[in-house]
């Protein structure tokens, strides 16, 4: 598990390939994490998780940059692969687009100028153009 909880990144946060693992809880766990530029959990990057909160938590989260999600691994075998309530980036080059929070996926690109919607109880990430 890695506990980003309240942290400041005053440039970028990469992940790139990085394999993070709880089974207790999130595998990342960043509320209202602050990352100044762009943050990365990209290329292989893999959370597994188990518990409602999600295997990646980015609840009240600021990105000031893109979230880019390409071809990352989220699984959580008891709820949401991503809880996001409340998190803002300036934009999202690729971010899940999935409906089987039970399973490990690939994440797919969508459009940055949308609202990234997942199901309850996951929540919204505001992705602004």
């Amino acid at each position: 598990m890695v506990l980003l909880s309240g942290a400041h990144i005053g440039g970028s946060l990469e992940s790139d390939g990085a394999e993070l693992r709880n089974d207790s809880g999130p595998a990342l766990y960043a509320d209202r994490l602050q990352v100044d530029q762009s943050m990365f959990i990209r290329y292989g990057f893999t959370a597994t998780g188990s518990s409602g909160y999600g295997a990646v938590y980015l609840v009240g989260a600021h990105i000031g940059g893109h979230l880019d999600c390409n071809t990352a691994n989220l699984c959580n075998d008891s709820g949401p692969a991503l809880a996001a309530y409340s998190a803002r980036s300036a934009g999202c080059r690729s971010l899940l687009n999935r409906s089987d929070s039970n399973t490990a996926f690939p994440v797919t690109p969508i459009s940055c100028s949308m609202r990234a919607r997942f199901p309850t109880p996951i929540g919204s990430l505001d992705c602004a153009t």
